[in-house]
């Protein structure tokens, strides 16, 4: 295939992205002197995401044409999403820098379009006799969750394009870059531990409430986070069936139920009925504030997200 093939794709590409980004900055200045109550409207593109340009400067190195020759390069990037319908998971990038290859230096343009951590397109070198546009294929992503060799902002590069092929590293230069991701591919969760039961007096304890208690809460659970099969399904049908036995009903008799094992186990202490039981609601509601800020707010928030350990039984 003649290389002077490539040359109306990487010219259209490179209009196409000049238009692009002379669109978007024109459409940027427009809307900042259009207020919506006061607030400037901000430019996105069809699918939601902000019409911002990335840009970052990258060195690779490597072998050409049977390891017979050195190459490297040096550049400077621009990406940028493209705000057409149709290819608005897309982005354009832009490169410019200069490029060795054996004894040759050059000055060298790129266009891409890129998908993700995949991008293929062209690259011409004017100064070079022969090859001066090729196409190129390139792999771009970090190693690790954000970061690449220690470096936050670093993504790891690698080029092919025929009879070169060269790896290096890439470095993003806005601020928000390497920020966007959890360090991560799981949440630490706090190690706990077991409390020893102490020794107490069964007499103390209400074996009913207790058995209400833990009857209410396994439904509560299986009302509000249902495994979606079929016996779990029938298994609720079958369970609300019942009078009383309804979300609502689950969750009052847990409150009752815990109200009254505590009472039980206040005992003696405090000999009036009433204040009794005054008392074991103030320290319910304790346990349930507990429970709710301390549990199960921290759990939800990751929501999704892998958690190690994974048990209720680390808080």
């Amino acid at each position: 295939m003649n290389p002077r093939n490539f040359f109306p794709v990487l010219l259209c590409g490179a209009l196409i992205f000049l238009g692009e980004s002379f669109l978007g900055y024109a459409d940027d200045n427009l809307q900042k002197k259009t207020l919506v109550q006061e607030q400037p409207l901000k430019s996105t593109v069809s699918s939601g995401q902000p019409a911002t340009a990335f840009w970052s400067i990258g060195a690779l190195g490597g072998a050409g044409r049977g390891s017979n020759e050195s190459a490297f390069q040096l550049y400077l990037k621009l990406n940028k999403n493209v705000a057409l319908k149709p290819m608005s998971i897309l982005n354009w990038e832009g490169t410019a820098g200069m490029e060795k290859l054996g004894d040759r230096v050059s000055l060298s343009v790129g266009g891409f379009i890129n998908l993700l951590w995949f991008s293929v397109g062209a690259r011409y070198r004017p100064k070079f006799e022969e090859r001066r546009i090729v196409p190129v294929i390139a792999i771009e992503n970090a190693l690790s969750r954000g970061r690449t060799f220690g470096l936050h902002r670093a993504e790891f590069r690698v080029e092919w394009s025929p009879g070169v092929f060269t790896a290096g590293l890439n470095l993003n230069l806005n601020e928000q870059a390497g920020q966007h991701r959890p360090r991560r591919a799981h949440a630490t969760m706090p190690k706990g531990r077991i409390s020893p039961i102490p020794a107490i007096d069964t007499s103390f304890l209400d074996t009913n409430a207790l058995s209400d208690l833990k009857h209410s809460v396994l439904w509560i659970d299986k009302f509000v986070t249902p495994a979606v099969t079929k016996e779990s399904l029938a298994e609720i049908k079958e369970h609300i069936r019942v009078y009383g036995h309804l979300l609502q009903d689950e969750d009052r008799l847990y409150h009752d139920s815990l109200e009254k094992a505590l009472t039980t186990a206040l005992g003696e202490g405090i000999p009036d009925l009433e204040k009794r039981s005054e008392e074991a609601r103030k320290i319910a509601q304790t346990v349930e504030r507990t429970i709710f800020e301390d549990i199960i707010i921290p759990l939800n928030r990751l929501l999704g997200q892998r958690k190690r350990p994974m048990s209720y039984l680390i808080i």
